[in-house]
């Protein structure tokens, strides 16, 4: 019996080994049990959701604008508290934690960059560390360090927010998101507000940053070819953050739990992100704008 996998192609930055197996001998790093979020106007942002997120790996919560993914991931760092349910980091639930010193130990990136415009691209990356008490000279050097990891020139190093690009603030994001070593990343539309070209370049970063040093990520977008291109896990979610389908890339595409997942993604060859397509005899999945996103091979189920 053969079976077909997903193998992500080299132009988003992913290894070109197929798809790995979700870890399921430890307990997730990141877990939702059975939990409700209702806002005082009566809107249930999410109802009864329980969902796992394997440790070291990026999970992708991916669905169209309002279905709960931000209430979701606000959760973990308690920016949204739930009405009901529990949310725990490594088997502790979170509402027993002090909240500022939670969020100083989660890395969080927001689609705007969320950067203070008053201090620089430096400050910018110190500042959590040396709100932890790390000494000024130490966090200076660290975040020089981070520059260079996630790409940026030192040279931008005093410059302000309002003087880079776009591209150049997310990095700054992600290097002061970083500037802590959490084990846990909170990524929230991160690359949406970029144009495609830089969009690819820092989902390849980011991949990158995640194979020297494979952390918890929770990523949330509405692009099923981004979730694709960066999720080893992929939970698709409707109105009021409900599960349609969880599960590897592969399975969205050779197993889709129903029309509504075909369709989302495309394999109806609609107008959804990605479809499949045959080039020169092999069978190649394809965003919107006809670009590879991985292909399909055949291999022993």
């Amino acid at each position: 019996m053969l079976a077909s996998t997903l193998v992500v192609c080299p132009y988003a930055g992913a290894m070109s080994d197929a798809t790995p197996e979700l870890s399921r001998e430890q307990p997730p790093a990141i877990s939702f049990e059975r939990v409700t979020k209702t806002f005082p106007d009566g809107t249930r942002a999410v109802h009864e959701l329980s969902l796992g997120a394997p440790a070291g790996q990026i999970t992708v919560l991916v669905g169209l604008s309002g279905c709960g993914k931000t209430t979701l991931l606000r959760m973990v760092n308690r920016l949204v508290t739930p009405s009901s349910g529990a949310v725990a980091l490594d088997g502790h639930d979170v509402a027993a934690a002090h909240a500022v010193r939670l969020r100083r130990q989660i890395g969080y990136v927001m689609q705007n960059a969320g950067l203070l415009p008053h201090r620089c691209v430096v400050d910018n990356i110190c500042m959590v560390p040396r709100l932890l008490g790390v000494p000024a000279r130490q966090a200076r050097q660290s975040a020089l360090a981070l520059m260079d990891r996630v790409g940026l020139d030192r040279g931008l190093e005093r410059r302000y927010p309002a003087q880079l690009s776009g591209g150049q603030q997310q990095r700054v994001g992600v290097a002061r998101a970083l500037a802590a070593d959490p084990a846990v990343m909170l990524m929230d539309e991160p690359f949406g507000a970029v144009d495609p070209i830089v969009r690819a370049d820092l989902q390849r970063d980011l991949l990158r940053l995640q194979r020297d040093q494979p952390r918890t990520v929770l990523f949330v977008t509405h692009d099923m070819s981004e979730a694709f291109a960066l999720g080893d896990q992929i939970v698709l979610l409707a109105e009021g953050a409900q599960i349609v389908q969880a599960g590897r890339p592969s399975d969205f595409l050779t197993h889709p739990a129903d029309e509504y997942v075909a369709r989302f993604i495309g394999l109806d060859n609609g107008s959804g992100s990605l479809h499949t397509t045959v080039v020169d005899g092999v069978p190649l999945v394809v965003d919107a704008n006809s670009r590879p996103v991985g292909r399909l091979d055949e291999g022993p189920a």
